[in-house]
């Protein structure tokens, strides 16, 4: 996440991918994964990977930051 927020969005993707690979149930990492997909211009994965985690029921940190990243898109 620190990576994404300095501008190195194809290197914060590979850092987020293999950490939501190794925790697929920690929604927060997810989401980062789809945000940084978004900074780095793959707005359709982006959008798969907030819709497949909004549509948990379960709650985490940055759940009405991932909508509304959702709802701009």
């Amino acid at each position: 996440w620190i990576v994404l927020e300095g501008d190195d969005a194809g290197r914060a993707v590979s850092l987020l991918r293999k950490a939501a690979e190794l925790a697929p149930n920690a929604l927060e990492i997810q989401y980062h994964l789809g945000a940084a997909l978004l900074k780095a211009g793959d707005r359709k994965g982006a959008r798969a990977q907030l819709e497949r985690i909004l549509a948990h029921e379960q709650e985490f940190p940055s759940r009405s930051e991932a909508r509304a990243l959702l709802a701009r898109m």
